[in-house]
């Protein structure tokens, strides 16, 4: 990993949470990533984050730089937006200045999106789109209009990263085995993993197992995942006494020891470690969380010759979005952004599995290899 190009730190004045935003490249004078907060958040890992969102960025077709926010405390403590509204203000001078952020684990992009109009934070738009008036005022009008959009009665933006997630396991899953009616387990069931099930469901796979903090829900006949849906509360945690269907509930680690096809951590970093990566059974991980593998289960995993499609491949539906509206690459609408979405990721799925193929090497090496962003 190399060296971030700035990082900025803010210690909280009224409680014991600390913070840092990372830039790891600005392109177009312009970068942006997500803002997370949890107790385990540190320094390397929002380095590590704002390096991936340089490499998603490429991978997305958008000319745009790589960054991350982090906030080491809890997301559940009662005064959680206020100390994000603290972070938020402290890095009000950057986020003005063609640096931005926006919703990540621990975080929701309505807080985020609330707190910055209260702040009356006034970001810049990349130099490409602020020198063309008809494109920023493209973006002002139409990306409010589609925010306001649902799909299967999910908000658009709580849908499109983990549709192209379900997007990307199935390009994985046609690309190597392919059998009809794969079974899949997903640990995270918020924005992410909740659209990535939901979608799933809806191509034919039978989504068997959802891990979220409190357990994991399992039937081996496949989930309700609408009924699953209904009972999420606002953190994404799937709340027992509001579920209609039936499933067995098992420890929130059991998901890593289940005999599936295809495997999606969509929660947290760092979760596949060498010793799961030792035993996983499945024959496809399709990394809907940013670096949710660490180092060295990479290597185990290249070693088994287990399929993967990286992160910055498999999540980057959110990025995507956001610029093929304001570059004018889709319709405004739900579909043109589906239709967009789908091409983007099937095709970088294609690319980085015949490179890795042709060359014979591991598909995140390929990957890295063919999304590099220019520094």
């Amino acid at each position: 990993m190399r060296d971030p190009y700035v990082v900025i730190e803010w210690s909280d004045r009224k409680s014991e949470a600390k913070g840092w935003l990372v830039i790891d490249s600005i392109r177009d004078e312009f970068a942006a990533g997500g803002l997370r907060m949890n107790v385990t958040v540190n320094r390397e890992e929002v380095e590590r984050l704002a390096q991936v969102m340089s490499y998603k960025y490429v991978a997305a077709e958008a000319e745009i730089g790589g960054a991350k926010g982090g906030i080491i405390y809890d997301y559940h403590k009662e005064d959680a937006l206020e100390v994000m509204e603290r972070y938020l203000e402290a890095m009000k001078p950057y986020l003005e200045n063609g640096i931005t952020v926006g919703a990540d684990l621990g975080t929701r992009a309505e807080d985020v999106r609330r707190i910055k109009q209260k702040l009356g934070i006034q970001e810049k738009e990349p130099k490409t789109i602020r020198e063309n008036p008809d494109l920023a005022a493209r973006s002002q009008e139409v990306i409010p209009q589609i925010l306001n959009e649902t799909v299967e009665g999910l908000d658009m933006d709580r849908f499109v990263t983990g549709y192209g997630v379900a997007v990307a396991a199935d390009e994985g899953w046609k690309l190597t085995c392919g059998t009809p009616g794969a079974t899949v387990a997903i640990q995270g069931f918020g924005s992410v993993g909740g659209s990535a099930a939901l979608w799933l469901e809806k191509l034919g796979y039978k989504v068997v197992a959802i891990a979220d903090i409190k357990g994991m829900y399992y039937n081996e006949e496949g989930l309700d995942i609408r009924d699953l849906l209904d009972a999420r509360n606002k953190l994404g945690e799937v709340d027992l006494d509001k579920m209609k269907s039936r499933c067995q509930v098992r420890d929130r680690d059991a998901w890593l020891d289940l005999d599936v096809d295809i495997l999606i951590p969509a929660a947290v970093e760092d979760v596949i470690t060498r010793e799961a990566a030792e035993t996983l059974k499945a024959g496809l991980i399709v990394e809907g969380a940013n670096i949710p593998t660490t180092p060295e289960a990479d290597e185990v995993i290249k070693q088994r010759g287990i399929h993967l499609v990286p992160d910055f491949i498999a999540n980057l539906g959110s990025v995507c979005f956001f610029n093929s509206i304001e570059s004018r690459k889709c319709e405004p609408t739900p579909q043109g952004v589906m239709d967009r979405l789908e091409d983007v990721i099937r095709r970088d799925v294609q690319k980085t599995f015949a490179y890795a193929s042709e060359h014979k090497i591991y598909a995140r090496d390929a990957a890295w290899i063919l999304f590099k962003p220019e520094m």
